[in-house]
């Protein structure tokens, strides 16, 4: 007499389950929507000193004995395209890998020559390629408009324009900046676009080195383009 109710009760709980069970499968995480962006644009970074030298002429004994000429080194402003991807390892946290192809004009202030001459600057195209690893922290904001912290590190070679000088390096940077989504519901491989800025500070370590001055500094802007998927 019981038993027919029991079993349609029984079955009446099992057709309920079964979909719930498939629509949200136990154990499995949801995965992160938005988890990885690219930015396209331009960096400027301005003018940094490369420090003095003097160039003598060495007696018999090697050491200096008559003062050729000073220069006096300075790098102009640094301008060029910049292209990043980050990935998101945590919701304020993100990893980016970047790499920058960038032009300057090196000059040089020649004084003090010994035969007189007077002061004269004479002046080479550099081409700096870089490529560095960075870590974002968003520390305000997370919906349209996110502020966030920057630090990186990385190699770069600089060669002048005639390749009579090339050298190697390291180069660290800082700085705090913006994103701005100005598009938030696209969809396919853009699902978000927006605008990032960024001030930062860029330390340069050896590189092309023509004065007493190895560590160079100097400020930079970096302006792109940001697309999210």
């Amino acid at each position: 007499m019981t038993a027919g109710p029991l079993a349609l009760l029984f079955a009446t709980s099992l057709s309920v389950a079964a979909p719930a069970a498939a629509q949200a499968p136990a154990g499995t995480p949801a995965r992160p929507a938005r988890d990885r962006e690219w930015s396209v644009g331009g960096s400027l970074t301005g003018r940094s000193s490369m420090g003095d030298a003097t160039a003598t002429l060495l007696g018999s004994g090697g050491e200096p004995s008559v003062g050729l000429f000073r220069t006096e080194n300075r790098f102009g402003a640094v301008a060029g395209p910049e292209l990043a991807i980050a990935f998101r390892f945590r919701p304020d946290l993100w990893i980016e890998v970047a790499g920058a192809l960038t032009r300057a004009s090196l000059t040089s202030r020649v004084t003090n020559d010994a035969d007189g001459a007077p002061a004269f600057v004479v002046s080479t195209p550099v081409i700096r390629v870089s490529a560095e690893a960075g870590v974002l922290w968003y520390f305000r904001g997370q919906d349209a408009t996110a502020w966030f912290l920057r630090g990186g590190a990385g190699f770069l070679r600089e060669g002048s324009g005639t390749l009579a000088l090339a050298e190697n390096g390291l180069l660290a940077s800082g700085g705090v900046g913006f994103r701005h989504w100005w598009r938030t519901n696209g969809t396919g491989a853009f699902k978000r676009v927006g605008l990032r800025a960024e001030g930062r500070g860029v330390f340069l370590m050896s590189g092309i080195n023509l004065g007493e001055r190895a560590l160079r500094f100097g400020p930079a802007g970096v302006l792109s383009l940001v697309v999210g998927y």
